[in-house]
């Protein structure tokens, strides 16, 4: 048994990481995952927080577009936040992947849904259900939506929100393209299933002629087969339904095979070309009313050409119908109001969508996907440069809030539901975009948002890529066949350490709109949003613009607010204008001009466009914008440099990573669009360079200290492996050979692992309780705790002084060696437990000098990989001025972590940072 005397007698207190995986966090704006993410079909659910009972998280599942120039990738990838905070985004990693044998392709997946299963113990239902019974039992069941031969119905099983997950079956299943699953519980004790107390229906099919919108009963047994006739009082079971809505080829055409008689719908002869149904189900049971949800064709319905890029409805009395055509949710093409309001015109590019409705603190919100450039694009110099305008593959998740009213009266009685777009300072809070020509689009508004529905908070930075409203010169209403009239400038996102996305090639004529920047903030806590300041009379605010010059010539940028002309249906106003010389430096470049007389003071939310003139072809890549004032400065974030070097001869980095697909390794892609590697993220990259003769030596270099870099050296044959590690986010650089799978034993990985974890063991800092210790005592100190923290590990710690309190960490074991650039070791005689106490560390002993009258909980607590428990709970109390020495209660498991906390008697809030000992 170890006591906490002993680990102080060593003078030294090592502040340690618990968490092995890295947190990464989106930032505040729409897309609301991080811009280098590709998250399409995203499916959002709530759930309850596995690790907080009684709290709950949203959550997105969603394929993952990692190829380079097809659609999707090898993993079913989700995130997550709690409901009380939706700009905290959790990266949950990817939770499904599938590889039946060594020697087959990883399955490759499509659109998937989630759906929770809440069970009643099998002693329940055999006995029969009472009125008290509980469901005790639950699952949660993955539809991942295989595109691998013969696994289209497999269907997974896991015990939480995300995972593990299981296959249950490989074949046999019910489920077909772009599934959605409903549970229907049931608790009318005269229903047949009262007992087993729910009903599941699976809803699928689209992506082209012959694939029609379909709908089953599912076994409740096995929640993957068809169920069996056995209760042929309940319609549908025992076999599919075909056209139970129908589905379209374009808008208001139907697929060819459809049928004369629709006999699940409300009114088949009015509403049979209302539903444009095309892909993509997703149904929710709102109320007593189940809505389907799909990708749909629209335009037409507000004045444009067909297209595939809405989200329509259908709502119905049953999960069978019959359906009544509901209308367009949300247009990722973003319609708005033309410059004389006349018409209706898209703002942003157009293309396929899918997405589901979800409720969150009062709220509803429809998910979909953007694809922020245009046309699929193959080959070497568009599919893989990252300044090309292609390709159409690197889809963004988004969001929008809608607002859901429902009719209870039976649907053929004149019950409805209606999906309006939701804005909380519009006039009954709804916005709208209705031209002079009768044509009004009542769908979800396309914004920069995300979930920050109240405008985004206006002193901060954001990436050029939020843009909402990107278009060219013209604002004129085309044809499908017409030149785009809007841009495809955002460039290609893949940093796993730069949430960044810039516009490029801007050019004369271009206008670029943010919907909206919250200028009047917000007071209080509000629908998951946190508070946030708006633009105050006296703040002083200027508008920050971060671009790079692209041409010789002036030109200029102005700044309007509220939209990109003057009178009209926008009745915009310019605020000011940045005006960039000639000759400018074609470098990043940060401008800034004050706008405090036309922002500091508005309330709510207000847009923000910058019009671009001056000059012909590309003028600028724009970079970023922001507001700051005299007490918020902002700036951008830039991302740190890497170098390596073999022998001494540097490398050339490569901009993309390998892709889920293909190599970049000798300035060519694979074409293939086999599956053969199971990348299911951004962090590998491919360095192309040849072996030199002898032994070569690889190193490396970054010009932030902050980050470590491992280095696996190459051994005679085989690859050498550097590992750069920023902010928790680890990118990976093979040399010498091609990085092949994700099951393959990567260079070094043994070694690299045990490093990593006597990394997290040692955390970042050591603090040295003792006073005028020298820096060679120092180090001896410390390593003599370092090894003691990573016995076992058969790693090698050494110590380098850099200055003060900083050291450079080197972590060893054969051919690889991580190297901790800034580490910091603090020297100190005493702590101080917020003025209350002074605690003060001679000879080895701890002595307490109460500053104050105090009654003081000290708290030991310990941790685990998995558990966290308070160990021993002792209280003191102190009169002004006493001098007591103490000890610490024991720590019994020498493999545990422990940290001491203080609390003042009666409060819950620790007075301290924790003293830690790592066993």
């Amino acid at each position: 048994m170890k006591k906490f005397t002993k680990f102080l007698s060593l003078f030294l207190l090592a502040a340690i990481i618990m968490n092995t995986i890295p947190v990464i966090t989106a930032s505040a704006a729409n897309p609301y995952l991080p811009l280098w993410e590709k998250t399409p079909d995203g499916e959002p659910k709530v759930f309850e927080d596995p690790d907080n009972p009684g709290r709950y998280r949203m959550y997105l599942y969603s394929s993952h577009d990692t190829y380079q120039y097809a659609y999707c990738g090898a993993d079913i990838k989700c995130w997550s936040a709690p409901v009380e905070d939706l700009n905290d985004w959790r990266d949950e990693g990817p939770v499904f992947q599938y590889r039946p044998n060594a020697s087959s392709n990883w399955d490759r997946f499509f659109a998937p849904d989630v759906v929770e299963l809440k069970r009643f113990d099998p002693e329940v239902i055999a006995r029969g259900r009472t009125p008290e019974d509980e469901r005790t039992i639950v699952e949660y069941y993955l539809y991942p939506h295989s595109r691998a031969s013969g696994r289209l119905g497999m269907v997974a099983k896991g015990p939480t929100p995300v995972g593990p997950f299981t296959p249950v079956n490989t074949t046999g299943g019910i489920s077909g393209f772009d599934p959605s699953v409903l549970v229907d519980y049931v608790d009318d004790p005269n229903d047949p299933d009262y007992d087993i107390g729910f009903r599941a229906y699976i809803y699928y099919g689209g992506g082209g002629s012959g694939v029609y919108a379909t709908v089953a009963e599912l076994s409740q047994s096995n929640m993957y087969a068809i169920r069996p006739q056995t209760t042929p009082s309940v319609p549908g079971q025992g076999s599919a339904i075909q056209h139970y809505i129908p589905s379209s080829s374009s808008y208001g055409n139907l697929v060819s095979g459809s049928p004369s008689t629709w006999p699940y719908l409300v009114d088949p002869d009015h509403d049979r070309l209302a539903f444009n149904f095309f892909e993509a189900s997703s149904v929710r049971k709102v109320g007593n009313k189940y809505i389907a949800v799909f990708s749909g064709y629209s335009g037409p319905d507000y004045g444009l050409g067909s297209t595939g890029s809405a989200l329509r409805y259908c709502y119905g009395d049953s999960p069978l119908g019959p359906w009544k055509a509901g209308g367009v949710i949300v247009d990722s093409g973003a319609p708005v109001l033309n410059q004389a309001g006349s018409g209706l015109m898209l703002s942003s590019w157009r293309h396929n969508t899918h997405g589901g409705m979800v409720e969150i603190n009062g709220q509803w919100y429809i998910t979909y996907h953007r694809c922020p450039r245009g046309s699929l694009r193959t080959g070497w110099s568009t599919a893989y440069n990252p300044y090309s305008t292609g390709s159409n593959t690197e889809r963004q998740a988004m969001v929008a809030p809608i607002k859901v009213e429902i009719d209870e009266a039976p649907v053929s009685e004149g019950g409805k539901v209606t999906i309006r777009a939701y804005d909380p300072y519009a006039q009954d809070e709804i916005w709208t975009a209705k031209a002079s020509n009768g044509n009004e689009y009542t769908g979800a508004e396309v914004t920069s948002e995300g979930f920050n529905i109240f405008g985004l908070a206006p002193y901060a930075y954001y990436s050029a890529g939020y843009a909402c409203f990107t278009l060219t010169g013209s604002n004129t209403v085309p044809t499908e066949t017409a030149s785009p009239y809007y841009m495809e400038l955002p460039a290609r996102s893949y940093d796993m350490w730069d949430n960044h996305q810039p516009l490029n090639g801007v050019q004369n004529g271009h206008k670029i709109g943010y919907k909206y920047f919250g200028f009047g903030g917000l007071d209080t806590p509000t629908k998951g949003i946190n508070p946030f300041e708006g633009t105050a009379p006296g703040n002083n605010t200027k508008f920050n613009l971060w671009l790079t010059p692209r041409t010789e010539s002036a030109f200029t940028v102005q700044v309007w607010l509220d939209g990109p002309w003057a009178g009209g249906a926008w009745n915009g106003t310019q605020i000011g204008a940045i005006d960039v010389p000639a000759g400018a430096a074609q470098t990043p470049a940060r401008f800034s001009i004050d706008v405090s007389d036309a922002v500091d003071g508005l309330d709510g939310k207000r847009a923000i466009f910058l019009v671009v003139s001056g000059g012909t072809g590309t003028l600028c890549d724009i970079i970023g914008l922001g507001f700051s004032s005299d007490n918020h400065v902002i700036e951008r974030h830039v991302p740190p440099e890497i170098s390596i070097s073999v022998d001494g001869t540097a490398q050339t980095i490569p901009v993309l990573p390998i892709s889920s697909n293909g190599h970049y390794a000798t300035g060519a892609l694979a074409t293939s669009t086999s599956n053969s590697n199971g990348i299911s993220d951004f962090t590998r990259y491919q360095v192309s360079t040849s072996r030199p003769s002898g032994t070569p030596v690889i190193t490396a270099a970054a010009s932030d200290p902050s980050v470590k870099i491992m280095i696996t050296q190459a051994p005679a044959s085989g690859a050498g492996l550097v590992r750069f590690i920023y902010n928790g986010v680890m990118k990976k650089y093979w040399l010498f050979s091609l990085f092949t799978n994700i099951a393959a034993t990567e260079p070094g990985e043994a070694d690299a692992n045990a490093i990593l974890q006597a990394d997290r063991t040692i955390g970042s800092s050591l603090r040295l309780l003792k006073l005028g210790a020298t820096p060679a005592e120092t180090i001896s100190l410390s390593l003599e705790k370092i090894d003691d923290l990573i016995t076992g590990l058969g790693v090698t710690p050494a110590l380098t002084h850099i200055d003060g309190d900083l050291y450079t960490l080197t972590l060893s074991r054969n051919d690889t060696t991580l190297t901790v650039q800034n580490f910091n070791i603090r020297a100190a005689d005493n702590l101080s437990v917020s003025g209350k106490i002074d605690i003060l560390s001679l000879e080895g002993r701890l002595t307490f000098i109460a500053k104050e009258d105090v009654t003081l909980t000290m708290i030991l607590a310990e941790y685990s990989p998995i558990t966290l428990a308070s160990v021993a709970t002792q209280t003191f109390t102190f009169a002004a001025g006493e001098e007591r020495e103490i000890e610490p209660p024991a720590t019994p498991h020498a493999a545990h972590v422990y940290k001491l906390f203080f609390w003042e008697s009666g409060s819950f809030t620790p007075l301290s940072t924790p003293l830690t000992d790592n066993g």
